[in-house]
Parts: structure tokens; C-alpha cells; sequence
């Protein structure tokens, strides 16, 4: 049994505002099931209505081009395990139909938080594997169910993340980090997932339609959360270090310093994203496209070189989170960064993780069935 237990469902703004100051995940009813998409949205109606749509598509044998229609035909024939449409640009697509601005007519944004920024369609069955996202996040279900494994960011070097995307596949982190969260999103529901959580989302159903919005809150607009688990990644930091050479440590070091020199001076990074598209006006579908092929997730570089770059992508995300405290955390944060250093410096580092063993074709199977 993990240690948070069952995850919430809330039905008011009111109820959501812990939840976002503390940064707990958390579902929200009585908001989808109100939308007009709600009852609207269906495999069958986007296969009528959008028929010409031509969008790229997941299946077992890698991408391909279909138009809506074809997709339905491919999701009821069950000839593909994967069949997955993933990250639509939800304003760009919908907006091609008939009716105009359709999409933000028919699924509004939540306006729980400040600075909606984007939103994306996923429709069809498929894996997004284990990763995290530097935003706020809102995942509502129109059809079929979500089914996710929630980290919290603590878990963030436990899980090898390279940037955004994890190394381990959930269920291998949940062997030994057991603070997490398992949920299905129900039709009609709403998933609150706070930034730097990491999530692996699947689809236990046949099909199943989806939208999620994401939020970037403007630094200081609100009660930091982050302390505890900056602490935490903090950690999980120094215990990659052990798994580095001797000049690979001083090297990383050496950033880690520059680093504190930064957030000492009160210099951070701009929030991190990867939203590369807007719905204000710009339809970059072909970026999207660029974007969504991407190159599988497998390590060919050497599993040193590997780790180094973990690393240092593990002190980038400290970084961001550093810029999310407020000035009494950041003084107690100041004297974390402080005694991490010196504990480098006198090569008290923590142990290792526990090492975990690669099966490679089980590996190369899994993320080629996946969204990445």
C-alpha cells in the first residue's frame, strides 16, 4: 500500500484552493459532465464531423498520417494494441470544423488557476510513459477512463529523468519508492495535477477522448508548495553523485556552484516549457508535428554519460523550483545548498539507488508502443 492512500475528488473551487497551495493532485467532478463537449464529443462524432482532418497518429509500427475517419476504423477494428493520436494542438484542430471556435465553446477551460496557456486533444489508446511537466496541469476525460501512476517530485533522480522523460517505466519505481498515487480518471471527471509531478498515463478502456489544460502561475502568485520536495530532489541529487566518476563529480559540482552563486544573486531561469504552439492565433501544426516524432527513449550513449546528463537536468529543475520560494524558504534553502556542497566536497555522498535490471527488448517493445 503507497503512502498517500487514495486520491480525493473534490466538486468546488472553494475545496481546490488547499490542494493547489499544498500541491496535491487531486479530482475534480460536477465541471466536465456541465460542458456542452461533454455530451457531445465522441469517437463517432469526430469520424462525421472532422472526417478530412488528417492528424498523425501512434500505432504499433510506428507513426502514420490518417484522417479521423480512419482513425475510428482503426480503434473499432482492434487490429493496432497502439492506436493513439497524442497532444493535439485541441484549439487548431477543432477550429478546421464547421462551427468556428468550436473547441473553447464546447470544453471551456478551467478558471481555477491565472495564465491558461495551452490546450491539447488525445484521443485514441496508447502509453505517455513516466514524466514530468513544469506547469499546472488539468486533465479532463470525455470518453472512456485515464488511468495514471502519480511521483512526487522527490522521485525526480530516483526515476532517471533526462529533462522531462523518465528512465524507468512507473511500476519499476514503485517497486521502491512507494509515495505515489494510482488513479482512473472516470467520463466527466477532472484530474489536478500540480507542476513537477511526475505521471505515466495509459488507457485501460478501448478508446478514449481526453483534454488537458496547462497552466503557467507567474512566480510569487502564489504560496510556494515546493520546499519539502526541492528538499527532497536535493537529495536524490547527491545520491546520483555516487554513481559518477571522480572528474564527472567536478564537473557537476562546479555547476552546482554557479548555480548557488545565481540564487544567491537572485538570478533563476525563465519557467521551463516545451509548448512550442499557442491558440492565439497561430496555427504551428507542423512544429507539433516536427516535435511529436521524436527519436525513442532508449540510451545508446553509454550509461555513464547517461547519468551525468541526469544529473545535471536534476540541478536544472532544483533550479526552477529554487525561483518558486518565497524569501524565508529561500534562506533556508540557501543553507540546504550550502551543506550539500561541502558534503560533495568531502565526498560524503550518499549511496546509490537500488540498481535496477534492463531488459532490453522488454524495454525497446515498451517505448516503441508509446507516445514519446
Amino acid at each position: 500500500m503507497n503512502s498517500f492512500g487514495k486520491i480525493k475528488r473534490i466538486s468546488s473551487k472553494e475545496e481546490f484552493a488547499p490542494f493547489l497551495k499544498q500541491g496535491i493532485p487531486v479530482i475534480v467532478t460536477g465541471v466536465v459532465e456541465n460542458w456542452p463537449g461533454f455530451n457531445l464529443f465522441s469517437m463517432d462524432y469526430f469520424a462525421s464531423y472532422y472526417a478530412d482532418v488528417e492528424l498523425p497518429c501512434k500505432l504499433d509500427q510506428g507513426i502514420q498520417r490518417m484522417t479521423l475517419t480512419q482513425l475510428s476504423e482503426h480503434l473499432k477494428n482492434g487490429e493496432s494494441q497502439v492506436c493513439y493520436a497524442p497532444q493535439l494542438p485541441f484549439f487548431n484542430y477543432l477550429n478546421k470544423g464547421k462551427e468556428g471556435d468550436l473547441g473553447s465553446q464546447a470544453c471551456p477551460a478551467p478558471t481555477w488557476l491565472n495564465n491558461f496557456n495551452e490546450a491539447n486533444i488525445w484521443i485514441g489508446r496508447g502509453v505517455t510513459p513516466l514524466h514530468f511537466d513544469g506547469y499546472d496541469n488539468f486533465l479532463a476525460v470525455i470518453e472512456g477512463q485515464k488511468k495514471l501512476m502519480l511521483f512526487p517530485p522527490d522521485a525526480m533522480a530516483a526515476a532517471k529523468t533526462n529533462r522531462q522523460w523518465c528512465q524507468l517505466r512507473a511500476h519499476a519505481l514503485a517497486e521502491h519508492y512507494t509515495n505515489y498515487l494510482e488513479v482512473i480518471v472516470e467520463p466527466g471527471e477532472m484530474l489536478y495535477l500540480p507542476p513537477y509531478w511526475l505521471h505515466e498515463v495509459s488507457v485501460p478502456t478501448e478508446n478514449a477522448i481526453s483534454i488537458n489544460y496547462w497552466y503557467h502561475q507567474q512566480y510569487g502568485q502564489r504560496k510556494s508548495y515546493f520546499l519539502p520536495h526541492i528538499e527532497g530532489v536535493m537529495q536524490n541529487f547527491e545520491a546520483l553523485l555516487s554513481e559518477l566518476s571522480e572528474r564527472e563529480v567536478a564537473h557537476v559540482l562546479s555547476i552546482f556552484e554557479d548555480m548557488h552563486a545565481q540564487f544567491i544573486e537572485g538570478i533563476f531561469p525563465t519557467p521551463q516549457s516545451h509548448l512550442t504552439w499557442s491558440h492565439h492565433g497561430r496555427d504551428n501544426q507542423a512544429l507539433h508535428e516536427k516535435q511529436y516524432i521524436r527519436p525513442e527513449f532508449i540510451y545508446k550513449d553509454g550509461e555513464q554519460r547517461t547519468l551525468l546528463k541526469i544529473t545535471k537536468n536534476t540541478l536544472f529543475s532544483i533550479e526552477q523550483m529554487a525561483a518558486e520560494l518565497n524569501d524565508g524558504e529561500k534562506q533556508h534553502f540557501n543553507r540546504v545548498m550550502n551543506q550539500a556542497k561541502e558534503k560533495i566536497k568531502l565526498g560524503c555522498i550518499p549511496q546509490p539507488y537500488k540498481k535496477f535490471e534492463r531488459n532490453d527488448d522488454v524495454e525497446s517493445l515498451y517505448y516503441r508502443s508509446s507516445f514519446l
